[in-house]
């Protein structure tokens, strides 16, 4: 096995000479890797990582000084770290095992960059490969969950060298050459889902074919290289199907008529949105529910939440889903994908003072300037008194500041909330106003409110919605004496 193993790992580590870091648990596996690792011909500088989860008490312990015992032998460098893998499980309310993955990875991960290894190398085996697969058929993790793990995964700088062999072959090694192992009898437990595929379904599996495990890895390299033809044929699909913000255009626009709300949707969407989907194009593809996958899997959306924004673009219903860091919208013809954490919260209330000539305000995403003025019959002197900033830009409404009594108050929309939008004589709730000028729903929250705060009882208490229009209340007329300008930058 030696031998096979030196040239095994010749060809997939060609670059020479390599420190590897060896996470070792002290098990038959990964004792029969640090031993190949250590009795290998290639130019390798071998340590060796141990992790005591504290979860088996004096077993625990005991692996750790079998492990410790085993590198002053080899004169290995032994890298020990004690946790407790109950109290973070709790605190993070997850599994057990989860719990011990992420401390384990996240300790390897910091050692390597600290140390300078070029690789982890990992005792998975085809037995945990096979596993793996079946897990993950279990949950629903898509085409990308049965492709096996890598042998070399450069992107996470992680080796699994023994991906090619089986437990038995593992375990015949262990015992021709006497290496020490410790076992772990919760490897038993069923209760675990890996053991129970383990040690429950994998040997009825070998029942119906003794070579299930080796066919199920072949089957997994079949699942890999057809999978990296998908993803060439889904990087083609994202250019057809997907308008990326960063581009700065902005298709669904075209729905706007509003010039301001135009303009306001594409600022805000600017900073916040990620891309937008056409639903007309996607559904015109053979397979849109794929492709759909594809594009939202890339930011996190789980299987069962794309099946709902599938099922809601072939229905034409709008749909809003949610991952740990992204927010994908359906509305009007396109899905938009956001930066959850960069999409407009609500305003706390603001009092607005008068000023004297300009003032801002921070707002969330942005500022909000304003400038007030006498009303005169030179337009350049006007232009003067209103001028922006060098540099900068944003939307600005003009109107009449004569009725205004300082202080202001800016907030969000309320409910009930109604005005009267410019050139308009009727009323509209501020809700159906923003509905008809086609605002995105993910941008909603953000809108401001302006409104003359002394006169709460005044059906017209609304002066304007910054970045989008004024009250037809507060227009500017040739009467009008003070003008007030805000920008929404």
């Amino acid at each position: 096995m030696q031998y096979k193993f030196n040239r095994h790992l010749q060809d997939i580590l060609p670059d020479r000479p390599l420190k590897i870091l060896v996470a070792v648990s002290g098990g038959a596996d990964s004792m029969c890797l640090l031993d190949l690792l250590c009795n290998s011909t290639l130019e390798l500088e071998i340590s060796i990582a141990h992790m005591n989860f504290n979860l088996r008490g004096e077993e625990s312990d005991a692996d750790e000084a079998m492990v410790r015992e085993y590198a002053k032998a080899k004169g290995v460098e032994l890298f020990v770290k004690s946790v407790d893998t109950l109290r973070y499980a709790k605190a993070n309310s997850i599994s057990i095992e989860m719990a011990a993955r992420d401390l384990r990875y996240a300790w390897f991960h910091s050692l390597r960059n600290e140390k300078g290894f070029d690789y982890i190398a990992l005792a998975h085996h085809a037995n945990d490969n096979a596993e793996t697969l079946l897990l993950n058929i279990v949950r629903g993790s898509g085409l990308r969950g049965i492709c096996g793990m890598k042998e070399l995964d450069s992107e996470r700088a992680l080796l699994r060298p023994l991906l090619s062999y089986t437990r038995k072959e593992i375990e015949r090694h262990v015992a021709k050459r006497n290496i020490p192992f410790r076992t772990d009898h919760t490897n038993y437990d069923v209760e675990f889902h890996r053991n129970r595929i383990r040690n429950v379904v994998v040997p009825e599996l070998e029942k119906i074919n003794p070579q299930a495990v080796s066919v199920m890895n072949r089957d997994m390299e079949h699942f890999s290289e057809a999978s990296e033809i998908l993803q060439e044929m889904a990087a083609v699909k994202r250019r057809e199907l997907v308008c990326m913000a960063e581009s700065g255009i902005f298709p669904f626009l075209d729905l706007v008529k509003s010039p301001n709300a135009k303009r306001y949707i594409a600022m805000r969407s600017a900073s916040g949105m990620i891309c937008a989907i056409s639903v007309e194009r996607l559904m015109g593809e053979s397979h849109p529910k794929y492709w759909l996958y594809e594009i939202l899997s890339e930011y996190s959306f789980n299987p069962s939440q794309i099946e709902d924004m599938a099922l809601a673009m072939a229905n034409g219903q709008t749909k809003r889903i949610v991952s740990e860091n992204h927010l994908a919208v359906m509305e009007r013809g396109y899905i938009k994908v956001y930066f959850q954490d960069k999409v407009p919260s609500c305003c706390d209330e603001i009092l607005i003072e008068e000023p004297v000539q300009s003032v801002e305000y921070a707002i969330a995403g942005g500022t909000i300037r304003f400038s007030v003025a006498d009303a005169s019959e030179d337009p350049d002197a006007l232009k003067s008194c209103f001028a922006d900033k060098c540099g900068e830009s944003g939307i600005s409404l003009l109107l009449s500041a004569d009725n205004l009594l300082f202080p202001l108050v800016l907030r969000g929309v309320q409910s009930g909330d109604s005005w009267r939008p410019f050139g308009m004589r009727g009323r509209k709730k501020v809700s159906d106003y923003l509905t008809d000028i086609k605002m995105d729903s993910a941008l909603k929250k953000g809108i401001l409110v302006l409104c003359n705060g002394t006169k709460k009882e005044n059906p017209d208490n609304i002066i304007c919605l910054p970045g989008l229009e004024i009250s037809e209340y507060y227009k500017v007329t040739g009467e009008s004496k003070k003008l007030l300008k805000i920008t929404l930058l």
